[in-house]
C-alpha cells in the first residue's frame, strides 16, 4: 500500500498554541509524540516510510520535515499544494503524483491530526479496506458515535457485506447536522462518524 497524509490546516483551532505555520498536527497534545508523528507511527507496520506522501503547503512543509526526519533510511515524500482547496482537491493532487509509480496500488488517505486509541482495530480496518479496494470499492472508515456531535459529518450505513464482516454499503453521507438531527442519528444506531480516512486504488 501507499499512504497519503493530509497535513494542511489554518492553525486556528488550538490558537494560540497553533498558528498558520504551526497547526495542531505539530503539537504534542496526547503524549510524547506530536499528532503527525503518531499518525506516521501508526501506519509504519503497514506502509514503509518511502511509500508515504504528505500533502501540505510550502509554509508548513519544513516544520513537518523536521519532525519526521528519520534517523536512518528514506523518509516520507512531500506533495506541495499550490493553494489550499480542502480534502477532495488534496487527495486528487496526491493521486496525480502517485499514478506514475503506484497506478494499481492501494492508497490509504489519513489525516495528520487524528487521535486513535484502538490501534489494532484501526489496523484491521485498514487491511479490510485494502481487501475491498482491490475489488474496486471506494472505502471510507466510520467511527461509532459516542455523543450527538455537530462538528462531524455522518455516514448512514446500508446493507452489510455478508462476505466481509464489519463492512457495509454506504446509504448516504450526512453533512454536519444540528443538535436535534445529531441526537436522532445517535438514537437510530445506524450512522457512524465520518473519520475522513479512505482506502481505494490510486487508479480509481
Amino acid at each position: 500500500m501507499v499512504g497519503v497524509i493530509l497535513a494542511g490546516g489554518s492553525g486556528t483551532r488550538f490558537w494560540p498554541l497553533s498558528r498558520e505555520e504551526y497547526p495542531k498536527q505539530l503539537l504534542k497534545i496526547f503524549g510524547h509524540q506530536t499528532l503527525i508523528q503518531a499518525t506516521l507511527s501508526r501506519i509504519s507496520d503497514l506502509i514503509p516510510l518511502k511509500q508515504v506522501y504528505i500533502v501540505t503547503n510550502p509554509q508548513q512543509a519544513e516544520q513537518i520535515r523536521f519532525q519526521l526526519d528519520p534517523i536512518n533510511g528514506a523518509g516520507p515524500h512531500f506533495v506541495s499544494e499550490p493553494l489550499g482547496r480542502n480534502t477532495a482537491a488534496a487527495i486528487g493532487l496526491a493521486a496525480i503524483y502517485l499514478r506514475k509509480n503506484f497506478h494499481e496500488e492501494t492508497m490509504v488517505v489519513l489525516s495528520a491530526d487524528h487521535f486513535i486509541r484502538q490501534i489494532q482495530d484501526f489496523m484491521d480496518a485498514i487491511l479490510l479496506g485494502e481487501t475491498l479496494a482491490k475489488k474496486g470499492y471506494l472505502v471510507t472508515l466510520g467511527a461509532k458515535p459516542t455523543r450527538p456531535e455537530t462538528a462531524y459529518g455522518y455516514i448512514q450505513k446500508g446493507s452489510p457485506f455478508t462476505d466481509h464482516p464489519g463492512a457495509a454499503a454506504v446509504e448516504c453521507f450526512i453533512e454536519k447536522p444540528n443538535l436535534e438531527k445529531a441526537e436522532q442519528h445517535i438514537k437510530n444506531g445506524n450512522t457512524l462518524w465520518n473519520t475522513g480516512i479512505f482506502v481505494w486504488k490510486v487508479s480509481t
